[in-house]
């Protein structure tokens, strides 16, 4: 069990399988195993879940009552919590610490010996507005993202808490789409200043809204200290304590089915890219060091699943059994 983290830094405490068929496809194995429906209780309507060592916590609605329910491996209930507030999900900070999320709160989630306690209830606007943009942390601190330039610039900012100052990890840039856009947008404004119309208007809108989404950059941390995979450069930074830094290229992103999201397995430093074709998803495995090349894992079963998280080899995901079937069950496949 998680021992509770006392925030003290600059941020106040806050509350809270059977093999089926395998085909060689570009000299990747694209593998398929048989999905299995976890056995969750049978009106039990499944929000969201999470991992506590080797017990799972389910946030479910059962009839009209919202509950959180932990179980162990063989999915033997060992607690269950009726809560009095609308839940909406769970929410895992920059530290890996758990809280859940109501309508207008945040509750830090302890896992203690005598079961789960709610802690430090907080604002659910102004928790998310002081730990949103944390995405890790180093030995000396925290670790933000921040955006610039019409989102084309991506800076990684350490936040030192040992020395109380700031320093830059990483930036990545794409200056030259940030000067088209930019000058897409002067194009517009006056088009729009000439002639006031509802064209002119909604382009601008769709240059600051579609356009300029920002590339998919993430940061995870891992056992040696972190790893940021800059998609727009083709690059992957590796990170130690001791400051020195590795580049190595990637060019697994570079597939048409690529989704924009990589999986790290909730208990090693091993990789999951998400694919998809046609609203159905596969899994390709990079490893440790995000190589082209991995098995790829085909999740033929459901369309668009959600919540993604693979532990110990298997991808656990949420689904419906079936289209016309009002409850979302947890599910299972091997990787």
């Amino acid at each position: 069990m998680k021992k509770l983290l006392l925030l003290s830094m600059f941020i106040p405490v806050f509350l809270w399988a059977q093999k089926d068929s395998i085909q060689e496809l570009e000299g990747v194995d694209i593998t398929a195993f048989q999905q299995v429906k976890l056995p969750t209780l049978e009106d039990e309507y499944v929000l969201d879940y999470l991992f506590d060592e080797q017990e799972i916590v389910l946030l479910s609605k059962l009839k009209l009552n919202y509950i959180i329910r932990r179980v162990d491996a063989d999915f033997k209930e060992l607690e269950r919590i009726e809560l009095k507030q609308k839940p909406e999900r769970f929410y895992t900070d920059c530290m890996g610490y758990h809280h859940l999320l109501t309508t207008d709160s945040a509750y830090q989630i302890y896992f203690g010996n005598e079961g789960i306690n709610f802690l430090y209830p907080m604002l659910k606007d102004k928790f998310l507005s002081l730990l949103s943009n944390c995405v890790g942390t180093t030995e000396k601190g925290l670790v933000y993202e921040t955006f610039m330039n019409k989102n084309q610039t991506h800076m990684f900012i350490e936040f030192d808490t040992i020395n109380d100052v700031n320093n830059l990890l990483y930036i990545s840039n794409d200056m030259e789409n940030y000067f088209s856009l930019l000058e897409d947008q002067i194009r517009h404004e006056l088009e729009w200043a000439a002639n006031i119309n509802n064209l002119s208007a909604m382009s601008i809108n769709f240059n600051h809204m579609v356009l300029s989404k920002e590339g998919y950059v993430p940061f995870f941390n891992i056992d040696t200290g972190f790893v940021i995979l800059d998609h727009r450069q083709n690059i992957g930074i590796k990170g130690n304590f001791f400051q020195s830094k590795e580049i190595f290229d990637i060019v697994y992103h570079h597939k048409e089915s690529w989704a924009d999201h990589i999986i790290q397995a909730e208990n090693g430093d091993i990789f999951y890219a998400k694919l998809l074709d046609g609203g159905l998803l596969m899994i390709q495995d990079l490893g440790h060091n995000f190589q082209e090349g991995g098995k790829i894992t085909n999740v033929n079963k459901h369309t668009f699943p959600q919540q993604l998280k693979i532990k110990d080899g298997y991808l656990y995901y949420l689904a419906r059994e079936h289209k016309e079937d009002s409850y979302i069950k947890l599910w299972k496949v091997k990787v």
